[in-house]
């Protein structure tokens, strides 16, 4: 349920950024389909099970990296600075700055960015 509830969380931020109909899980995106002009995707990359105590976890650290995808440079170069804040406000961890990442089409660019959600138990 840990992980339903934060995609679920996740998806809700990403919609204050975008349509909600533009956010997919990473390799959902229908090749014959055309782009949109922006949309995010995203996946969780692992979790760790942390804070042991009585041969227990408390708490499961989900990383999560998030791609934001545009036809539009400057929205690119600007998306880190817009999603941090947000991301950081709502519990989830940067855990760096991002970085420049290729897209399928020549038309669209895009940035990605990884997190850590950390989820008590």
């Amino acid at each position: 349920m840990i992980v339903e509830d934060v995609k679920t969380k996740l998806v809700t931020l990403l919609s204050s950024f975008v349509n909600p109909l533009n956010i997919y899980l990473q390799g959902t995106l229908n090749p014959d389909e055309e782009y949109p002009n922006e949309f995010f995707t995203f996946f969780i990359t692992t979790t760790e099970l942390e804070s042991h105590y009585d041969d227990n976890s408390q708490r499961t650290d989900l990383y999560i990296s998030v791609m934001y995808y545009s036809n539009n440079p400057v929205d690119v170069s600007q998306i880190a600075d817009k999603i941090m804040p947000a991301m950081k406000e709502n519990g989830f961890v940067p855990t760096d700055s991002g970085n420049d990442i290729a897209s399928d089409v020549q038309t669209h660019t895009g940035w990605a960015m990884d997190f850590a959600y950390p989820a008590y138990h």
